[in-house]
């Protein structure tokens, strides 16, 4: 290439012409511009200033269709609505095709909260498009998207609205209209799954997680999608693939986010995983009382009482009226032989709740096992009342819960039988195909010297069991041992109590992790949604220049008149 200098002067000379140019006409436009000026101090929040060039431009601009516009964003930043809707109003009149009406009246009902009158302007907004292949047309795409974007966060309101009053379905409405504009949002698609919880319905919740993409998820929000899904699955009797979900997370990165073990707790303990659910919360902080329930009740079948006993004091602490906690404190105190406390907790929760068939029942075992403490040191005539009151509570159990005749009947003949009602009992068991009522008929066998019939049926029970549970049953095989062992009975057979310590399920709370904010700082420029309009054109104040004062010679700098004296010259 060759090198012009001639060339390079003239093209060096235009450049910095053109940049002269420019930066006067944007002095221009930000000095002289009344309209444009108050544009950019609505833009920084500072209505003061913008109404004060407003009112200027209105004195000395004539552009009053643009003026009226931004008075209207002027007026909708301030909070007068009903003004700015006046001003909107009288320019959609007068200009029923400028997209940017609609949108701004939308944008008004939006912060009005009346969402469906935005969401109909929104759509006005982006129906109005320009000429196809210039650039009004690519403007009025970038206005429909922005449109769409308003569209969605107004159906998301009324979303939130609709599940706040319970119409879940309604609010599965909102949604789909919004996935319909994005449908493949993950912010909806998180959104309706968490409404699919909300309703009792895992399987939507289930269906809607399962379209979102998590290639591009970040591992917070992963997270927050791995809850809800294990929480979904285990709502539909999938708690193994629950728990492996919850594993995996926990495996994958430290946290301080209790909730993945909190449910890992829980859903432990349903499937009977005693010490692994001791083990997920031991040497951490514990921010729910039922979480100490489940922590305890874990503790009592692993007959760990004196620590179950803590666990739920620290639950009572939490929560003073935990009906959960106290039951579970009142088997603990009779586990641990502290008969009194464990009488006088279970007889006033009974008091309290009379139409609550879980503390009946609890009632029942407490008492029995205090009468049959009496029986086993030789005191049958102090045993025989507990055994009656224990057996009157687990018939008021049954009354109570119909559903579970077959588990209360079971306890009630166990109170019977250690009244020598053997007969009775039996009656109950024979016809009771529960594990603890067969346990306990093959120990009244053994009771009679029936050996050999009750070692048959220990051996069918443990077969089934094993068959079912891919396990032994300790008590059963424990049994059958003594059974086949021809052992008599002598407080050596083990009877089988039904009891069941509840646990309130465990609540999930998620964060939508797909909507981007930042609470640390706010960028007012970037929130700004409204349309302005511009000037193209000199818009200000005119001012009459002075007239610059002739300066004054000094008398020694003024130059004499020469004088006339005629042709002659004068010495």
């Amino acid at each position: 290439m060759v090198y012009n200098r001639s060339v390079f002067k003239q093209n060096y000379r235009i450049g910095i012409l053109v940049v002269f140019l420019l930066i006067i006409s944007s002095k221009v436009d930000s000095q002289s511009n009344y309209i444009n000026s108050a544009n950019s101090a609505l833009k920084q929040f500072d209505l003061e200033r913008a109404e004060e060039l407003l009112v200027k431009a209105e004195e000395h601009c004539g552009e009053s269709e643009k003026i009226r516009q931004n008075a209207t964003v002027l007026l909708g930043l301030s909070g007068d609505y009903e003004q700015a809707l006046e001003l909107v109003n009288t320019s959609i009149k007068k200009d029923a095709k400028n997209p940017e009406h609609y949108y701004n009246r939308a944008l008004l009902y939006l912060n009005k909260e009346e969402f469906l009158i935005a969401i109909d302007d929104f759509q006005k907004a982006s129906s109005l498009g320009g000429k196809r292949r210039t650039s009004s047309e690519k403007y009025a795409n970038g206005l429909k998207r922005q449109s769409e974007e308003k569209q969605i966060e107004a159906f998301i309101k009324l979303a939130e609205q609709a599940a706040g009053d319970q119409q879940f379905d309604l609010a599965h409405q909102y949604y789909d209209r919004a996935l319909l504009i994005k449908p493949k949002d993950t912010h909806l698609l998180f959104a309706k799954s968490n409404l699919g919880l909300m309703q009792g319905n895992p399987f939507l919740s289930i269906e809607s997680l399962e379209k979102i993409n998590h290639a591009q998820t970040t591992s917070h929000q992963q997270r927050e999608l791995t809850l809800l899904k294990a929480y979904s699955l285990a709502r539909i009797n999938k708690m193994p693939d629950a728990i492996r979900l919850l594993e995996n997370e926990l495996r994958k990165e430290p946290s301080e986010d209790m909730r993945a073990r909190e449910l890992l707790a829980y859903y432990y303990i349903r499937l009977s995983k005693y010490q692994k659910t001791l083990e997920v919360l031991r040497g951490r902080h514990v921010s729910q009382a039922n979480t100490y329930v489940v922590w305890g009740n874990a503790a009592v079948r692993l007959k760990k009482y004196s620590f179950a006993l803590a666990c739920f004091d620290r639950a009572k602490s939490m929560e003073h009226e935990n009906l959960n906690a106290e039951l579970g404190t009142a088997i603990s105190y009779s586990f641990l032989n502290r008969n009194d406390r464990a009488l006088h907790l279970i007889d006033s929760l009974a008091n309290v709740h009379m139409d609550n068939h879980t503390v009946w029942n609890v009632k029942g075992i407490i008492y029995k096992d205090v009468g049959l403490n009496h029986k086993n040191s030789g005191r049958d005539y102090r045993a025989n009342p507990y055994f009656e009151t224990s057996a009157a509570a687990f018939q008021k159990a049954k009354e109570l819960n119909p559903n579970m005749t077959k588990v209360y009947d079971s306890n009630r003949a166990l109170s019977l039988f250690l009244q020598n009602l053997k007969e009775e009992a039996r009656l109950i068991w024979i016809g009771n195909n529960e594990v603890s009522s067969q346990n306990n008929l093959a120990i009244y066998y053994a009771s009679k010297k029936q050996f050999n019939q009750s070692y048959q049926l220990f051996t069918s029970l443990n077969d089934d069991f094993w068959s079912k549970h891919k396990k032994k049953h300790n008590v059963l095989d424990y049994n059958k041992d003594l059974a086949r062992s021809r052992t008599s009975l002598n407080n050596n057979y083990k009877f089988l109590t039904n009891f069941k310590l509840n646990e309130a399920r465990p609540t999930l709370e998620v964060k939508n992790p797909f909507l981007l904010q930042n609470n640390n700082v706010v960028d007012k420029a970037a929130s700004f949604d409204y349309m302005l309009a511009y000037s193209d054109k000199e818009c200000a104040e005119k001012t009459k220049r002075k007239k610059a004062k002739k300066i004054k010679r000094f008398k020694l700098f003024k130059r004499k008149k020469k004088k006339n004296n005629g042709d002659c010259p004068t010495f």
